[in-house]
């Protein structure tokens, strides 16, 4: 099971986490989250924003803090269209794909 934390306060963090189960580098549901994850990245190293990125044994952790600039917005865009994209994966997979999501008001 992969499992996608996404939180949302003074930074805006996706956590993935696990595997889908499938046969390794044949499995749809891996590769479509890996694939979303991989434009999030490529994504934010095109913008001017403050973020961080973590990788240990295949698990990843994305961190945008919150610090406004003139690509913040669009930031913010590309992480909500990946958690969407991520929410629509799990309608047909939800027994290999997880997503979990917590806000908090400490929105800057």
């Amino acid at each position: 099971m992969i499992s996608i934390h996404v939180n949302r306060g003074n930074s805006y963090a996706i956590c993935a986490k696990g595997h889908a189960g499938g046969e390794q580098g044949k499995d749809i549901v891996c590769s479509a989250v890996s694939s979303l994850i991989q434009n999030i990245l490529i994504g934010l190293e095109s913008l001017s924003v403050d973020w961080k990125c973590s990788m240990e044994h295949g698990n990843i952790n994305i961190v945008l803090k919150r610090d406004y600039n003139e690509d913040l917005e669009k930031a913010i865009f590309l992480m909500e269209t990946t958690v969407k994209s991520l929410k629509e994966i799990t309608a047909s997979y939800s027994d290999r794909l997880q997503v979990m999501e917590n806000s908090t008001d400490e929105i800057v």
